[in-house]
């Protein structure tokens, strides 16, 4: 599942921001990533979350669903940081700093909406792409929100990432709002963060 998160945390942006939350290197973002996927605790970047598509028996796509009141970024952040402290041996100082980039992250992104089922870390590998897989990944994962009681789904978009804002809109989300922040662009170079929403 890590090639997914850091590939949808890569957006549009020449570096990604798990590689900027983190400071580290590709190769050492998807070491954690890898980890953080198979905690104990379920959290949104949890393997149990994802959805896999294939292409001649090899993952070419996936996204999550989750809870966002239960399995949010909340949950994602106590996983990451355990693991950074327990497989990458990362101080307190290096925890605290860390944790400054991860609010400035946060003052970039809409709130969740109450309620819904959520949707994040779509990515698909360039040999998946115009083939349909992440249409074929909205209609699982939205029907697995409908199985669940769910009425509502959201997913977010970094402003600027106009493929998945299209690929969002051409599943059924509408776009609900947006954050902007300036500290948000100033370390990740885009200004914020995209909220859509739809009836499922």
């Amino acid at each position: 599942m890590s090639w997914v998160m850091f590939t949808a945390a890569r957006s549009h942006l020449k570096r990604g921001l798990w590689e900027t939350i983190l400071d580290e290197t590709e190769a050492r973002v998807r070491f954690l990533l890898d980890r953080v996927a198979r905690t104990d605790r379920i959290h949104c970047c949890h393997a149990s979350r994802f959805w896999i598509a294939e292409l001649e028996d090899k993952p070419a796509a996936g996204l999550c669903g989750f809870v966002p009141e239960t399995e949010g970024f909340g949950s994602l952040a106590e996983a990451m940081l355990g693991v950074a402290r327990s497989r990458l041996s990362y101080g307190e100082e290096r925890i605290n700093e860390i944790l400054q980039r991860g609010m400035i992250a946060m003052s970039g992104m809409p709130k969740d909406l109450e309620g819904v089922w959520g949707v994040e870390s779509v990515a698909v590998l360039p040999e998946g792409r115009g083939l349909g897989l992440t249409d074929r990944l909205f209609e699982r994962v939205l029907e697995e929100g409908r199985s669940r009681g769910f009425s509502r789904a959201q997913i977010m978009c970094l402003i600027g990432n106009d493929p998945a804002q299209r690929a969002w809109e051409r599943n059924g989300f509408r776009l609900v709002t947006e954050k902007r922040d300036v500290a948000f662009e100033a370390l990740f170079g885009c200004p914020g963060a995209k909220l859509f929403t739809q009836d499922i």
